[in-house]
């Protein structure tokens, strides 16, 4: 039975008490997850600068590696020697030296020189310039000198 004088409030939803969130607390919200996502974002970008940036590092090594590869199976000319090459984007640079750290007084094969190669691979930018060193040594046993003997 329904009491005569009661009436529902006008603009009211039966049930609801008024709980919820504020404008401030939502703009609040909003303001801490756009900081929150922005950070996430430039980690991943520099974590994909970092990703290319070892990718071009590991070619220029696979392409210096191959490079002394090559020069360790030719004949090395006796005295300083540079040559300059340029191939797939990289630019490569050769110097074959004696090696210092040879004495072929103390050495006990006659007649053998050691050779230090540097291969240098360049590549970018003269602004961002980035290069990869390998160093190897070659010994080369002078078969003139073992004839004439």
């Amino acid at each position: 039975m329904r009491c005569p004088d009661h009436k529902p409030a006008v603009g009211r939803i039966v049930g609801w008490t008024g709980a919820g969130f504020t404008l401030m607390e939502v703009m609040a919200a909003l303001i801490v997850m756009s900081v929150v996502l922005t950070t996430i974002m430039q980690l991943f970008s520099g974590g994909l600068k970092n990703v290319t940036l070892a990718s071009e590092y590991s070619r220029a090594v696979d392409a210096a590696d191959e490079y002394t590869a090559k020069i360790l199976q030719s004949p090395v000319e006796e005295g300083p020697n540079v040559a300059e090459d340029e191939k797939d984007g990289f630019y490569y640079r050769m110097e074959v030296t004696p090696w210092e750290g040879f004495d072929p007084e103390a050495s006990l094969v006659p007649y053998l020189t050691v050779y230090r190669i540097t291969v240098t691979v360049s590549w970018g930018a003269k602004n961002d310039l980035r290069q990869v060193k390998v160093v190897t040594l070659k010994n080369v046993l002078q078969a003139s000198e073992v004839m004439t003997r």
